[in-house]
């Protein structure tokens, strides 16, 4: 391969990519509300902190905040003054790191390998089924790729070598972002890789000890840009960013499951096993080839393969370890997946590929893997096709139709051993999803989501005041759509004694709920509005009712 300074760039195309992706995935996040339980908690904080003009402590609900630090909050604000209080202004950030983390991975694989590896990388990456969920949420996880990628293409260039004094300013502000977006996490990802490469790299890294030092440097610079926002607020904050951001939602996750997410470190040791299967389909039918490629140092070389194999093991084996596991932890490890197999697509027209039958089986055992996963993902959207309520079922049956065809394509190229076919199938594939996804289903889903239509009806018959109560139902999605609305929680034997007051208030539950109320403690309660639905955190059926207390005016 010639020198980098020879190559032809490609950074054109790979601009146009990744506002193509930017483009398509802003439309596909204007197409819904907010989704339980995350996504209403981040918006909810950053309307508050915009409205207080607290830029130190997040607060949710007047209390503090201590889930998250402060970079996505910041963003968001900034996102709020130019679109405005809706779903699209809470996601953009997540939209646009994801296409960053796409440019990164592009420009390490321009480094480690070929321009051509970069742009396949990159489509792969910007395809993958995990990273589109994430580009659409408005969390902090699209960041903290975004911050991980970009820290670990200041490695890449220090692998490659030699080191310049802006990779290691990369590193620096790559991990004290990733500490500001997700807190520790954001080092230690980036930190454990790089400490893998520069332990088993001591043939492939020039001048080791120079780089381990400026590493170290660079961390503990990190670190201190994260302290001078944390010490203030955590002061400011009366301590709870240290007991409980860090105590509870750092330390209390690693060492045991928190709601319900993962278990034993033994049982739940898999878990990332069908993430990967299904985060990262279609791409998973090039993985074992690649695997193997970079195993025999065929695929970028030694220090390709190196670089790759620090990403990935050290990662997965620290969220294997983590108690509390969820599908987007993993994340982090998918531009090294993508790069791998863009690698491995790329040899497939190379003449210096070997074709020993032990090579040709590990490319047909890709298209094994994927066969059962993709059969399984149709096989549901099928099912979907004729159980989902009627508004649901043609989408899903378009979405069966995309999916088996994209991989009956798929498959049959690997089968024959067009590898550059396959891929072209799989990333028109995975777009034309998408866009189904974004112009049918998630408007057909829309219908179906009570919260928003309840707290529009109540807000549009509510003056300023009024106070709102919840019974049996305290999805924040609710708190968010009701905006600046007063309301508090009710008990179930509180609801009689707040329905017999006086002053105008209005009290959302859920039909079953108000039944189960028992018929000798009339509350004397007017119904407002309904709306049946799908409690989407939950998983299941329900009404949503809100009932009238007393004569309340029609709001202004």
């Amino acid at each position: 391969m010639p020198p980098l300074e020879n190559a032809p760039t490609s950074g054109p195309a790979a601009a146009a990519l990744a506002a193509g992706f930017l483009a398509l995935s802003l439309f596909v996040a204007s197409r819904s509300t907010l989704w339980d339980r995350d996504e209403p908690r981040f918006a909810q904080a950053s309307c508050e902190m915009a409205a207080s003009g607290n830029f130190l402590v997040p607060t949710l609900g007047g209390a503090v905040r201590p889930d998250k630090p402060i970079l996505v909050y910041w963003l968001q604000v900034a996102a709020l003054e130019t679109l405005g209080t809706r779903a699209l202004a809470f996601r953009f950030w997540s939209a646009a790191a994801a296409a960053g983390a796409g440019l990164a991975t592009w420009e390490i694989g321009r480094t480690l390998f070929s321009p051509g590896v970069g742009m396949r990388a990159m489509a792969i990456l910007l395809t993958s089924p995990l990273l589109l969920l994430e580009a659409g949420a408005a969390t902090a996880d699209a960041l903290l790729l975004l911050f991980t990628t970009t820290a670990m293409l200041a490695v890449a260039r220090m692998v490659r070598g030699p080191a310049r004094t802006a990779d290691f300013l990369l590193f620096f502000l790559s991990t004290a972002l990733g500490l500001l977006a997700k807190g520790p996490v954001g080092l230690a990802i980036p930190l454990l890789s790089a400490a893998a490469v520069l332990a088993f790299g001591r043939s492939e890294v020039p001048s080791r000890g120079r780089v381990g030092a400026y590493v170290l440097l660079a961390s503990a610079a990190a670190v201190a840009l994260f302290l001078a926002w944390f010490v203030p607020a955590n002061r400011a904050a009366g301590g709870l960013l240290w007991s409980e951001g860090f105590g509870r939602h750092v330390l209390g996750r690693a060492l045991r499951p928190m709601e319900g997410h993962g278990g034993p470190a033994l049982r739940s040791a898999p878990y990332y096993l069908p993430v990967i299967l299904l985060g990262f389909s279609p791409w998973i039918a090039f993985l074992p080839a690649a695997i193997r490629g970079l195993a025999g140092g065929r695929l970028g070389g030694r220090r390709a393969g190196l670089l790759l194999a620090a990403w990935v093991v050290p990662t997965l084996a620290l969220f294997t370890a983590v108690a509390t596991k969820l599908p987007h932890y993993v994340l982090p490890v998918f531009p090294a997946l993508a790069l791998a197999v863009a690698g491995e697509i790329e040899a497939g027209s190379a003449e210096t590929v070997s074709r020993a039958r032990r090579d040709r089986a590990w490319r047909r055992a890709g298209a094994w893997i994927f066969a059962p996963v993709a059969a399984a993902e149709t096989a549901a959207l099928v099912a979907g096709a004729f159980l989902l309520p009627p508004a649901l079922r043609s989408g899903s049956a378009a979405l069966a139709a995309v999916v088996a065809l994209s991989a009956g394509a798929v498959l049959l190229c690997l089968l024959r051993g067009d590898r550059p076919a396959a891929a072209r199938a799989a990333f028109a594939g995975v777009v034309c999803a998408e866009l189904l996804i974004g112009a049918v289903v998630l408007p057909a889903v829309e219908t179906y989501k009570p919260v928003p239509f309840v707290a529009r009806a109540i807000r549009s018959r509510l003056p300023a005041g009024v106070e709102v109560a919840t019974f049996a139902f305290a999805e924040p999605s609710l708190d968010f759509y009701l905006g600046a609305v007063p309301r508090r929680r009710a008990r179930f034997d509180d609801v009689v004694r707040w329905s017999s007051a006086r002053a105008p208030g209005v009290l959302v539950t859920t039909r079953s709920s108000l039944a189960a109320i028992p018929s000798t403690a009339p509350l004397g309660l007017t119904e407002l509005v309904s709306r049946a639905g799908i409690d989407v955190a939950r998983g299941r059926w329900l009404e949503l009712v809100a009932l009238r207390r007393g004569a309340v005016p029609k709001a202004d």
